[in-house]
């Protein structure tokens, strides 16, 4: 593929305009016309929504801040609080082409932001409303105006502000964009060509704009104990150590990677990366950058595998460097040796199965969402949610009392569905099963206001209400058990009479 003359330079920019038209325009309408229940975490940072902070329990605040947004503007519904994830993937992949473009021209901005798009993680970071579509979002956004801000010849201060707005945003969004202005230092301490930056106001003046992301995020942890900071800890702790364990958590790490990327797409990423890799002492500026952003945390992040079981998105961003070293590969703008250059032909291979499995998931999403099956062999806990809060809610409506009777939830999962699918959304409580505080519930407490109302409370029919649980009210009786549709999970319900106490969390 030829990206030296201008004719084909602007024919790969129509190109991929067209394309992200089309992908924009195809989520939008897969949003509005097939109906998928929200997952458990969506519904939670939804019910975060209906409250705005500076912080939660456990992530910062911009999930349910542009879910705050999207169901003002268009009302609350599946599509408003996944509208923000289509959007902000959109956003991603036009800087991951404008990244492509700026370091290897249009032809290896195209294959870089195909390459990111044409990936079942990706279509899931499209679709579903979580923490992860802002900060990719944000880190590609940032990842590109750091590009032009190295590059510039003018000390680019302009670029590394406008960098630093995004940094700040990706804080406010997930903790791990706080491994951006790191990344950022190492670079520019082992790039020869990019070492007058350290010289410049322009790096010190990024760090510090992303850093005061954290000012709202610690200020609200101040006054609360600190729960955020003690719950990503947990995050990190490896558990039982054993040989076993080591092999078993790496495997598990790789296997669940060549699912997010598509194994062909996962191969050629490593392949590129470590290829280039080992030449970086004589790497140009451009591939030294992006090995930085992508070798080094993913390094990292595969170490820590042997410690430990690395959720599938936690890397997620870290191959966004690596989509760019790819495409520029692909297009022939960077060499990995004779034996990797020649499997060049053969990546459009990698291409379409990544389409395939997209394809796959774009399908098989709503089937496992709506079949019994797909509910208990794909995705369990998945589907059933709306069925759940009709039944709760007309066993409620039948209550003589229920002026009176407060709902409440075994679990969080349960919790935030019951409150974004029982009819009028009302404020659903989690009932306590641990001393401590596990979830943005517990920050909130319960209703400590409403003594000597009755309670209505939804768990899973396999658990059962502990003794003390029952010292609660003055009597705990059986309420009957709803079977959900589809997947037929079972959820028992229990009425307490006069709630005397509620338990305080830690």
């Amino acid at each position: 593929m030829n990206t030296d003359h201008s004719p084909s330079a602007q024919e790969w920019t129509r190109r991929f305009w067209l394309v992200l038209a089309g992908v924009f325009v195809f989520r939008l309408a897969y949003l509005a016309l097939v109906p998928i229940d929200l997952v458990p975490d969506e519904a939670y940072y939804w019910d975060w929504s209906r409250r705005l902070d500076w912080c939660y329990y456990s992530k910062p605040p911009m999930v349910a801040w542009l879910m705050a947004l999207s169901t003002r503007l268009f009302g609350v519904s599946e599509f408003a609080v996944r509208l923000q994830a289509a959007v902000l993937n959109t956003a991603a992949l036009a800087a991951v082409f404008l990244l492509g473009r700026a370091m290897f021209g249009s032809a290896a901005g195209f294959m870089a932001a195909v390459s990111f798009l044409v990936t079942p993680g990706n279509f899931f970071a499209g679709t579903l409303s979580t923490i992860d579509p802002p900060l990719i979002a944000f880190w590609s956004l940032s990842l590109y105006l750091l590009w032009r801000a190295v590059a510039a010849e003018d000390g680019g201060l302009w670029w590394w502000l406008a960098a630093g707005v995004c940094g700040a945003l990706g804080v406010l969004s997930k903790q791990m964009m706080l491994a951006m202005p790191a990344l950022v230092l190492v670079h520019l301490a082992f790039c020869p060509r990019h070492r007058a930056a350290l010289r410049r106001p322009g790096v010190y003046l990024f760090i510090i704009i992303t850093l005061l992301g954290l000012v709202p995020i610690i200020h609200w942890n101040i006054g609360h104990n600190w729960v955020t900071l003690r719950h990503t800890g947990e995050h990190f702790n490896p558990g039982r150590v054993s040989f076993f364990r080591f092999i078993s958590t790496f495997f598990y790490f790789v296997g669940t990677q060549m699912c997010v990327i598509s194994p062909l797409m996962w191969l050629v990423f490593v392949a590129v990366i470590v290829m280039t890799a080992r030449h970086v002492r004589t790497a140009d500026e451009r591939v030294r950058f992006l090995l930085v952003l992508t070798a080094l945390p993913l390094a990292v992040v595969a170490l820590m595998s042997l410690r430990q079981r690395i959720h599938p998105n936690w890397p997620a961003v870290f191959y966004i460097a690596g989509s760019v070293l790819a495409g520029a590969w692909a297009c022939g703008g960077v060499s990995c040796g004779t034996v990797v250059d020649y499997a060049r032909r053969y990546y459009r291979y990698a291409l379409g199965l990544g389409v395939l499995m997209s394809v796959v998931a774009a399908a098989g999403f709503p089937l496992a969402a709506s079949s019994a099956l797909g509910e208990k062999v794909l995705a369990k806990g998945l589907g059933g949610w709306r069925s759940l809060g009709r039944q709760v809610g007309e066993r409620f409506a039948a209550l003589p009392d229920r002026d009176r009777v407060f709902i409440a939830g075994v679990r969080r999962e349960v919790t935030a569905e019951l409150a974004f699918y029982l009819p009028g959304r009302p404020q659903v409580y989690e009932w306590p099963m641990d001393i401590y505080v596990q979830s943005q519930y517990g920050v909130w407490g319960g209703p400590t206001n409403k003594l000597g109302w009755n309670g209505l409370v939804v768990m899973d029919a396999k658990r059962q209400p502990s003794a003390e649980m029952r010292t609660y009210f003055s009597f705990l009786e059986d309420a009957g058990e709803v079977v959900t549709e589809p997947g037929g999970r079972r959820f028992h319900l229990y009425l307490g009479r006069g709630l005397n106490r509620w338990h305080t969390l830690k």
